[in-house]
């Protein structure tokens, strides 16, 4: 697989209400915001504190998720 493509992979994404792409951050937000039970989550990650955290970290979670989800099928 090439690295480009492991990368798109490894992108959180998401269809937004008004048929709108979000990624990662932006789609944590969204998929949160409407789970029930979890909007909690989606409240302090759209904390503008939180918001600014390097990319980085964030790309690293999406990539242990990403794994985590082939490993298991999803």
């Amino acid at each position: 697989m090439s690295d480009n493509l492991a990368q798109k992979r490894e992108q959180l994404y998401v269809i937004d209400e008004q048929g709108a792409p979000q990624v990662d951050m932006d789609a944590f937000i969204t998929i949160q915001g409407n789970s029930p039970g979890e909007t909690w989550q989606s409240r302090l990650a759209s904390l503008s504190l939180l918001r600014s955290l390097p990319g980085k970290s964030y790309r690293l979670f999406n990539r242990e998720l990403y794994r985590r989800n082939r490993v298991l099928n999803h």
